[in-house]
């Protein structure tokens, strides 16, 4: 569910800067297939999650995808985990960020 929710962050983090077109990258066949669309989620926990996904695409213009077996993607994994520990107070503006 860390993937799914990471994902989710990424997107939304694109769509608020206005990204039409997006590559999205990763080793979890599960995400990358439900966000191309190719696969249904059969467990219901991670049914909000698609449910979600196929909300947020619906943002971008074009949407490419490409899975990358776990063992190719450790520096992916590690940015995830390093991103999903920072804490950015509501009062700082995004654009602060990215400068």
């Amino acid at each position: 569910m860390e993937e799914c929710e990471a994902c989710i962050i990424e997107f939304q983090t694109t769509i608020e800067i206005g990204v039409k077109n997006i590559q999205v990258h990763g080793d979890s066949n599960s995400i990358i297939n439900q966000i191309s669309k190719k696969w249904k989620v059969r467990n219901e926990t991670l049914a909000p999650y698609q449910a979600y996904f196929v909300d947020l695409t619906k943002n971008f213009t074009h949407i490419t995808c490409t899975y990358i077996p776990l063992e190719d993607n450790q520096f992916g994994n590690a940015l995830v985990k390093l991103a999903l520990m920072i804490n950015i107070p509501s009062h700082i503006p995004f654009d602060a960020i990215i400068s």
